[in-house]
């Protein structure tokens, strides 16, 4: 029975690159930049509640965009193409459901720890990006829902363009991307 296996070891799910990721005792070692170009290319948003297929890497992607065209610092841009790395290894919550789980909180919350480490960012996640991931969600909200509901949010939406890219059309994106801001932060990619 898989619940005995399970039982006998720390938990830990299989990564696209092979390796063993445990997400209840997150290692940086085992935090890899072409398991996250995979995996968020191809996590859909909103549970797939959406118009059409919207993945969480360009989410992410258009979030550095505005990023980079309002000269936000190179952490911060770095922070918006990661702020949701957590997911390819716990899957998300939709937010509304979120915070009634504490311990899948505090999985989240260990999980982007160690991507900080690894990067060499800073933790807790700035709270500017927080606000633009406020703020493209209301933009997400308009183009990705055929009769999008108020979400009781006052905020001014971020003004860029969703374009439901397919996972291999953003995977080559995001990836370009996520490679030149990290070497820019002075991060060695030794993978691929």
């Amino acid at each position: 029975m898989l619940s005995h296996y399970y039982a006998k070891e720390t938990p830990w799910i299989q990564t696209i690159s092979g390796i063993k990721f445990h997400g209840l005792n997150p290692d940086p070692a085992e935090i890899l930049v072409s398991d996250i170009i995979h995996a968020l290319s191809n996590l859909c948003r909103y549970a797939g509640h959406c118009k059409s297929f919207y993945s969480v890497a360009e989410h992410s992607y258009l979030m550095a965009q505005y990023a980079i065209k309002e000269n936000y610092s190179a952490e911060e841009i770095l922070w918006c193409m990661l702020h949701d790395v957590s997911e390819i290894y716990i899957q998300d919550i939709p937010s509304p459901f979120k915070y009634q789980f504490p311990e899948y909180l505090q999985a989240e919350k260990s999980i982007m720890e160690t991507v900080a480490i690894k990067f060499q960012l800073p933790f807790p996640i700035p709270k500017v990006i927080e606000v633009l991931d406020a703020r493209i969600l209301l933009t997400e909200r308009q183009t990705l829902f055929y009769n999008p509901l108020e979400w009781g949010n006052d905020i001014i939406p971020l003004p860029v363009d969703v374009k439901c890219l397919l996972p291999n059309q953003i995977r080559a994106l995001y990836s370009v991307l996520l490679k030149q801001l990290l070497k820019e932060h002075g991060d060695f990619i030794d993978e691929d």
